[in-house]
Order: structure tokens, then C-alpha cells, then sequence
């Protein structure tokens, strides 16, 4: 891949570039490139990887690192419970919900690990209300924003 720049330039002058284009002069000739890889490394942490979703019937659930929603819709009501992924593991938020409706008699306890702690302190958040839900997203190293 090439490209050509034209310009009017008052010489002597400053040309400078940033990545990932890159520039390099010889004598009164300037050579412009493009960096690809440096490209692709500044804009991957805006896509995150596919994420995969949970549905529970029964039993607690333990969030995995690509999980995006984790659904209780449980065929008998209980309480219910999630594990946490560590917030340097994990990529993108995750939804957790309510999805039988019952969490105002079977809350649902969500439960981080040391040492992630939620916005505002704590390690358990607890869903109460039917229907109800939270979107967790990870702040790596550091825990939770809810």
C-alpha cells in the first residue's frame, strides 16, 4: 500500500507526524510510511471479544472472563449466587438479571474476590427486586463500576 501527500510547504519547516504514520527525511526528501501494527494495537481496546451468556435453571453460576449476560430463570425458585471473574480477567461488562421475576423472595448475591471491590465499597451486591438487574463493568485491578 502506498499514498502520496501533497502540500504546499514554506520551507524551512517543522514536519513532524505521530503514530502511526511515520516520517523519515533524507537531505530535502521526506518519506512518509504507515505503521499497521501500531494501528491495530491503539485501536483493539475498542473491540472486545465475542461474548458468551449464561442462562441458569438451577444451582448458582460463576462468571466466566467473556461473559456478557448471566440470566437466572430458574425452574424452581432459591436463592441464587454468582461468582465473580477477576476484573483483570475479564473482557467487557456483564449483565446479570432476573429473568424468573422472583428475586424479591430469592435474591440473587453476587460476590466478588479479593481484591476487587464495587463502586462504593463492598464485596457482595445483592439483586431484591423482581425482575431486577445490574450491569457490572470491570475496572482491571481494581473491581467493579456497578
Amino acid at each position: 500500500m502506498s499514498f502520496k501527500l501533497k502540500t504546499r510547504t514554506m520551507f524551512p519547516a517543522l514536519v513532524t507526524v505521530s503514530s502511526p504514520l511515520l516520517l523519515v527525511k533524507t537531505g530535502l526528501a521526506y518519506a512518509f510510511s504507515f505503521d499497521v501494527n501500531a494501528l491495530l494495537a491503539s485501536i483493539s481496546p475498542s473491540f472486545v471479544a465475542a461474548q458468551t451468556q449464561q442462562i441458569i435453571t438451577a444451582g448458582a453460576a460463576v462468571m466466566a472472563a467473556t461473559d456478557g449476560l448471566i440470566a437466572f430463570n430458574k425452574t424452581v425458585g432459591s436463592a441464587s449466587a454468582v461468582t465473580v471473574a477477576p476484573s483483570l480477567s475479564k473482557s467487557g461488562s456483564c449483565l446479570i438479571a432476573d429473568f424468573k421475576g422472583d428475586a424479591a423472595t430469592n435474591n440473587i448475591t453476587i460476590t466478588l474476590t479479593a481484591p476487587d471491590v464495587f463502586s462504593g465499597g463492598g464485596t457482595t451486591w445483592v439483586i431484591r427486586g423482581n425482575g431486577g438487574s445490574v450491569r457490572l463493568t470491570p475496572i482491571p485491578g481494581v473491581g467493579y463500576a456497578v
